[in-house]
């Protein structure tokens, strides 16, 4: 399955790219997706160890990393707003 990353933030320029696809096995989550950006990426790994420096949302829904995707999905990661 075909899910495209829409990448906002650090993410952005961690991974150096406005937005990504990735091809993913059927049943892939959050965590597979995140799994696989590491994978190609290990600012990106490093960024993405803590769960909360990362937020996923998809169609203005907040995901955590055991949301099943589905082929078509479009996904948006980006990094908490940074709070004074």
């Amino acid at each position: 399955m075909n899910v495209e990353l829409r990448c906002y933030g650090a993410v952005r320029t961690t991974l150096g790219a406005k937005s990504l696809e990735l091809t993913l096995p059927e049943g892939a989550t959050v965590a597979t997706a995140l799994d696989r950006l590491g994978e190609t990426c290990g600012g990106f790994a490093r960024l993405a160890r803590n769960e909360d420096a990362v937020i996923v949302m998809r169609d203005r829904t907040h995901l955590d990393r055991t949301t099943a995707l589905a082929d078509g999905d479009v996904v948006s990661l980006s990094t908490p707003p940074v709070r004074d």
